[in-house]
């Protein structure tokens, strides 16, 4: 059988989805920029402020850019960034684009709504350049509209923007808490914003109704595995992985 190439096929695949969230289980999931900062320090009021490192990422590539907050000095000084957040949410997880001399993170902090600290990680922070460095943690039991990011490393630390992710529904959650928490968790890069695989699949044609079916671009993707399969008519040598 000859193989026709597949940029001179047209195939139109219709998909339907049914949603699941990673981390969550509330349809209130919510994931949004920072909406104010103030620092320890900035570089300037313009270029590399504090009020640089709000909403969404702006800053493409690892370098001294001054589109993403900076601090003064480029000594080896802790140094805080504090973020607020327009919506008030019980946070699940953070992440930071840092876009310079990134891994300067050694501890984040959640602040609640009646502005008590609470701190939700410590550790070391092996975050790439440019890289987003995240954290997941257990749902809150109070309501956070605030993150402070403490920093310390050689050099100028840059990060361009920060991301809270949570539940809006805090309907359940006392009006004041007290004291201050403190917890390790280690970054990762497991998402934790709502997201979805397809739950069903149809198509203008398929190359059989089991393996290579519409229906098999439904669902989560699943591990390559070693599985070989050969396509009818195709020499011994072509051939595809039932996963591939």
């Amino acid at each position: 059988m000859q193989l026709k190439s597949t940029s001179s096929i047209n195939v139109l695949i219709v998909l339907s989805f049914v949603i699941m969230t990673v981390g969550l289980s509330s349809a209130a999931d919510l994931s949004q920029w920072a909406s104010g900062a103030t620092a320890s320090s900035e570089y300037s009021a313009s270029g590399w402020s504090a009020n640089k490192a709000t909403g969404a990422p702006d800053t493409a590539k690892c370098g001294d850019v001054n589109t993403a907050w900076a601090p003064s000095s480029s000594g080896s000084d802790p140094e805080w960034l504090k973020l607020s957040f327009t919506t008030p949410v019980l946070a699940t997880g953070i992440r930071v684009h840092e876009t310079y001399n990134a891994g300067s993170i050694y501890q984040v902090d959640l602040v609640d709504t009646s502005g008590q600290s609470h701190t939700v990680w410590t550790g070391t922070d092996s975050t790439a350049c440019p890289g987003w460095f995240e954290i997941t943690f257990p749902k809150t039991e109070y309501a956070v509209n605030g993150v402070i990011l403490h920093t310390k490393i050689a050099g100028w630390e840059e990060i361009d923007t920060v991301e809270l992710i949570g539940d809006t529904d805090t309907t359940t959650v006392p009006s004041s808490t007290s004291g201050t928490s403190t917890g390790t968790a280690s970054p990762t890069n497991v998402g934790v914003s709502p997201r979805q695989w397809a739950s069903g699949a149809t198509a203008s044609s398929e190359y059989s109704a089991s393996g290579w079916s519409a229906n098999q671009a439904a669902g989560a993707p699943i591990p390559i595995s070693a599985e070989i399969s050969i396509l009818p008519g195709l020499p011994a040598h072509q051939v595809r992985t039932q996963n591939g």
